[in-house]
């Protein structure tokens, strides 16, 4: 679960600026930050990270990679 999700960010621009119980991702262009689980557990987080990046990304330029 934990590489499908650094896939996603890393398909989408985003890194990761700091690591504990959360990881807290940054984009490379706009610097517009989403923060995930360290371990997500649930199927559906892949789903709600996803929506996590659309809103972040929203009134940008940007549109999130499948």
């Amino acid at each position: 679960m934990i590489k499908d999700v650094k896939k996603l960010m890393k398909r989408n621009n985003f890194e990761i600026v700091r690591q504990s119980k959360h990881i807290v991702w940054e984009h490379k262009f706009t610097s517009k930050k989403v923060v995930t689980s360290a371990s997500p557990s649930r199927g559906n987080a892949i789903n709600n990270i996803r929506q996590d990046i659309k809103s972040v990304l929203r009134n940008t330029p940007y549109k999130i990679a499948a």
